[in-house]
């Protein structure tokens, strides 16, 4: 798979770099194939996401509340961040 063509395709994508992200973490050898395979995966998926779910500037007022990211990298990202 070269890229992500399709939502089932990007669906499968996210399902997979949940499950990697229970066995990959900052201690994980950059050689290793889960992390190798998550890596690629979520280029896959930044790359669909900015195609088919850019986020616009915010405006003044969506500036001032509280971001809450609704895709899946965007938000696997936010929670591993977050805690």
């Amino acid at each position: 798979m070269a890229q992500i063509k399709t939502e089932k395709q990007y669906k499968a994508a996210c399902d997979r770099i949940n499950e990697l992200l229970k066995v990959v973490n900052n201690n994980t050898p950059t050689d290793d194939k889960n992390f190798l395979e998550l890596d690629l995966l979520s280029d896959f998926v930044a790359d669909y996401e900015e195609e088919h779910y850019p986020i616009a500037a915010p405006t003044l007022d969506q500036s001032q509340t509280e971001y809450r990211p609704r895709y899946c990298l965007r938000s696997i990202v936010f929670k591993r961040t977050q805690g």
